[in-house]
């Protein structure tokens, strides 16, 4: 076990070193030293999309060579977490990268406040903007009014549905589980089973934004009213994380680490570590996105995976997932220095020759027009794309029923510990008192809230959605229907 775990943690880190080089000068014949008397320059590009890492060298060498020859593209990858903090770090000393995505917990228009990047307008064609679906941009999220910052990256399907291993449940004797005690039944069966070569459940323990959005997900099956990572509602009132609900999601989480029924790597490695452990078959369930296909198929092409919903109580599901708004992907540094080859790169990335191939591969669910029904043929992608069709749906967002609520996403402050340090203090076994945790939480996250609401002067109330029935998909008469602010 130790064994593996090592090698994987290697081949991640590997993973995370930036892909590109230093100031220098090449020509068109591949590495001489100039180009047309021109000197080279870097642009450089930092996210987190392991998934689509497989064609990212591949392009950067064609684009290096046929489209701009006078560009050399500097490409770092990191988990989300790592982003998060590295990139708040170049910011703050002013030498962040020239590309960038808006980091996950933050909103555009926050982004944008702190002067972080600049809109793309100037420096894409309309022909590109119109390459996108509507659903890639949107207000507040990956646009201000006619500005446009930083186009989706792709269908938003959940983060949060479960891949099983096909083989470890067969060897069990099992089918997919649907229910809390069934789940739990069959991890504690598969762990007992696997006597040290494989448990129940793995995921990536030390990413706590990873472990919030899995509880968020259980926490909205169930019917409580959670809402999507790192947006804000509230229920009667108040924060919604010491729910019935939510206390049964982390009643659910105690028993798998009561049983053993945990991967005892977990808690120490992160989502991509995750990953590849599952992929190694050390685990019959992971909590991930459509992200992990392609790579699985690519890097572990005996893995036997399907896809499930998440497990809901035993009297059956009273919600569905929200149905998340595409997020912001990559936009320019408002400091770049090389903002028109900046939206060269974007106009390249984003088109039909390097997403077509990724969708049929099964990297990724495209936002550009038309690339979906052409090229989407992937079968596992595809049972992901019909899975999360049938478990999520659109739910209330405080930002459609007002513009302001972005100045208060811009002031709020993290609230600590987080859903997602709690969930992984329980995993761990460190928390047993969860439910004072939860309430603790709840008090200071609503405290917080009302504070933010009046620095910005906004009423808190635009939280609230009594006409909510979790049920039942969000519309735009049901915002009509709520009371005037």
């Amino acid at each position: 076990m130790k064994g593996k775990k090592s090698a994987v943690l290697v081949l991640a880190a590997t993973a995370l070193l930036a892909v590109g080089c230093g100031l220098s000068k090449g020509s068109n014949e591949g590495g001489s030293e100039s180009v047309s008397g021109d000197e080279i320059i870097t642009l450089r590009v930092m996210d987190w999309s392991d998934n689509i890492n497989l064609w990212r060298k591949p392009f950067h060498d064609s684009y290096q060579e046929k489209v701009n020859p006078k560009v050399k593209i500097e490409y770092t990858m990191m988990t989300q977490d790592q982003f998060k903090n590295t990139i708040v770090a170049l910011i703050n000393s002013g030498d962040a990268p020239d590309l960038f995505p808006v980091p996950v917990g933050m909103k555009l228009p926050t982004a944008v406040a702190e002067g972080w990047l600049q809109p793309i307008n100037p420096y894409v064609t309309e022909e590109f903007l119109n390459r996108f679906e509507p659903v890639a941009l949107t207000e507040g999220n990956t646009k201000i009014g006619d500005d446009v910052y930083c186009p989706a990256n792709q269908v938003n399907n959940p983060g949060t549905l479960f891949f099983y291993n096909k083989d470890i449940l067969v060897e069990a004797g099992l089918e997919p589980p649907r229910t809390y005690s069934e789940f739990l039944a069959a991890c504690k069966k598969i762990t007992e089973k696997g006597a040290g070569r494989y448990y129940g459940l793995i995921d990536g323990g030390k990413q706590t934004s990873r472990l919030e959005m899995m509880v968020r997900t259980l926490t909205n099956m169930a019917g409580g009213k959670a809402g999507s990572y790192a947006l804000v509602n509230t229920v009667n009132g108040r924060a919604p994380f010491d729910s019935p609900e939510m206390i049964g999601v982390f009643r659910f989480l105690e028993q798998l680490q009561k049983d053993g029924s945990i991967h005892p790597d977990t808690m120490s490695i992160n989502a991509l570590e995750a990953r590849a452990l599952f992929a190694e078959g050390q685990a019959a369930f992971i909590c991930q996105g459509p992200y992990c296909v392609n790579v699985w198929l690519r890097n572990n092409p005996g893995l036997n995976f399907g896809v499930m919903a998440p497990p809901v109580p035993d009297s059956a599901a009273r919600g569905y997932i929200p149905e998340a708004e595409e997020g912001a992907y990559l936009g320019i540094y408002a400091k770049s220095k090389h903002p028109k080859e900046a939206g060269e790169y974007l106009m390249n990335l984003r088109s039909e020759a390097f997403e077509g191939p990724m969708v049929a591969d099964g990297g990724i669910i495209s936002v550009l027009k038309g690339i979906n029904d052409k090229y989407l043929t992937n079968p596992q992608l595809r049972e992901f794309y019909e899975v999360g069709r049938t478990v999520s749906i659109p739910s209330p967002i405080a930002t459609h029923r007002s513009a302001d609520v972005n100045n208060f996403y811009s002031e709020v402050k993290d609230v600590n510990p987080n859903l997602g340090a709690i969930a992984q203090g329980v995993m761990a076994g460190s928390i047993k008192d969860y439910q004072a945790a939860l309430k603790g939480l709840a008090d200071k996250s609503t405290a917080e809230w009302k504070r933010a609401c009046e620095v910005v002067g906004l009423d808190y109330s635009v939280f609230e959605f009594p006409n909510w029935d979790p049920l039942k998909p969000y519309t735009d008469d049901d915002y009509a229907a709520l009371p005037k602010l």
